[in-house]
This record gives structure tokens, sequence and C-alpha cells, in this order.
């Protein structure tokens, strides 16, 4: 993964629309505090590199 894709920032419904699951449940993960965020005026952000994460086996 190069630099750019490291940095680069979802909104919950794209997060969700590649996991194939609802908001609801990216909302649920982030309060789990499973799937971190950053807010931006007052916008919430997924980093790209955070959502792949959820996925790579430990």
């Amino acid at each position: 993964m190069n630099r750019n894709q490291n940095r680069r920032m979802l909104k919950k419904v794209e997060v969700a629309e590649m996991f194939s699951v609802s908001q609801r449940t990216i909302d649920r993960l982030i309060a789990s505090g499973k799937l971190p965020r950053v807010k931006i005026a007052g916008c919430v952000r997924i980093r790209l590199a955070d959502a792949e994460k959820l996925i790579q086996p430990k």
C-alpha cells in the first residue's frame, strides 16, 4: 500500500458498501472501538488502512 492509500479517508457509507454491510453496523464498530474514526469539521471519516485492518487476520 502506498502512502496516499494510507491517508485516504472514507465516509461511513463507503466503508459500509466496501464490506456489504449497513451503516448501522459501521456505527456499531465505531462505538465499540473496533473501527477508529476521525471527525473533520463535524464529518466522520474512516481511514482506508483502518477499515482494511478489520479483514486482516490477527
